[in-house]
């Protein structure tokens, strides 16, 4: 198949050899939805990792501290796989090799699946859910983070604009309340995990920004491959408050990207464009064009 460009999942521009990407991995819905949401059809780890593309569908040079974790926490879900007939395609999937470097060649074969946890609940649900990734161009996911703002209702229920620079003013806080929980428990002999709802409730109380996009962490629409909280909270026992700092960041751009997604009627799914090395870039500046000149005509 040689190379070819890959396609951004935010912008649907191309993606060259060598750029600078999120990766975000998304699982398959257990069952059909009414295509209300931006997950209609797959759900996102909220969580992104960095990468640059390969030029050959996949990527090189993975760092972010959501990485380790994602493939622990694939392990824990994973439906393991025999060498196939093809075994160039038909790949191994196995927990115990299961690692950062064959973790996108095993996606690009189509043979990472994760168990359905509804299927006891819902017999007529899969039991095999799969998992496959997008990636969306880092120039683009960085000029949205810095200019997108959001709808914030402060304690007075007024409504204000705040981007994602005043999302991280609280990052922080976080951390030193996850430490807080952690020496408490750790002397009770029982911490397991950070309450979710009594940090909402204690961000909420500090009229704190960040606290609107906590509805993502736990929101059913969202892969729980990758719980937040719990992983966070494992970073803070293991005293790696640099990391945790990092881990949650990542998630909170994850989470306003997600909004993003939402706002702009965009669907989580995987791109179109395999095998293609187009790089015409006059159907997309008409299409902008277009949508701001109809824009401007609904507004007046």
């Amino acid at each position: 198949m040689g190379c070819w460009n890959k396609t951004c999942a935010m912008s649907n521009l191309h993606i060259n050899a060598g750029d600078p990407v999120y990766v975000f991995l998304i699982e398959q819905q257990s069952s059909e939805t009414n295509h209300c949401e931006s997950t209609h059809l797959y759900s996102p780890i909220l969580v992104p990792f960095y990468s640059h593309y390969d030029d050959y569908g996949t990527g090189e040079n993975n760092t972010g501290a959501a990485l380790p974790v994602i493939i622990d926490c694939l392990k824990q879900r994973l439906i393991e796989k025999e060498l196939g007939y093809n075994s160039y395609h038909d790949l191994e999937v196995k927990r115990d090799k299961l690692t950062v470097d064959n973790l996108f060649e095993i996606m690009k074969e189509q043979r990472l699946y994760v168990d359905n946890p509804y299927k006891s609940i819902h017999p007529d649900e899969p039991r095999e859910l799969k998992v496959e990734f997008v990636m969306m161009r880092k120039d683009i996911v960085d000029k949205i983070l810095y200019n997108f703002k959001i709808d914030y209702y402060d304690a007075n229920f007024k409504t204000n604009e705040i981007g994602f620079t005043d999302i991280l003013e609280d990052v922080d806080f976080v951390i030193n309340y996850f430490q807080e929980e952690n020496n408490y428990y750790s002397q009770l002999k029982e911490f397991e995990t950070i309450r979710p709802h009594f940090l909402r409730g204690a961000l909420i109380e500090r009229n704190s920004k960040m606290s609107n996009l906590f509805e993502f962490f736990d929101s059913s629409y969202f892969s729980k491959t990758v719980p937040i909280f719990d992983n966070l909270a494992n970073f803070v026992r293991n005293h790696d408050t640099y990391l945790a700092r990092e881990f949650l960041t990542d998630a909170l751009k994850g989470s306003f990207i997600a909004k993003f997604m939402d706002n702009t009627r965009r669907s989580w799914i995987p791109q179109c464009g395999e095998g293609s090395q187009n790089t015409d870039p006059d159907g997309h500046k008409l299409l902008a064009e277009t949508v701001i000149e109809v824009l401007q005509k609904e507004k007046e």
